[in-house]
């Protein structure tokens, strides 16, 4: 539902793709500091360390796929 919700408040605010990733990107840090243990956190950040323009490439990929 938050995922929903965030994307609608994106697009009514007029976020840009790379604004809306970086969003995204903070929303999941702060999910990592909620971990328990030291690898779930390392596991976790380490999904977050993608970069705008590797996000951008494997998306465009997949589009092109389609």
């Amino acid at each position: 539902m938050r995922t929903i919700l965030f994307f609608l408040i994106s697009i009514i605010t007029g976020c840009s793709t790379n604004q809306m990733y970086h969003s995204a990107k903070q929303y999941e840090v702060n999910q990592c500091l909620q971990t328990t243990s030291n690898a779930e956190y390392d596991d976790c950040i380490k999904r977050t360390e993608k970069t705008f323009n590797e996000y951008n490439v494997e998306r465009d990929a997949v589009n092109e796929g389609q």
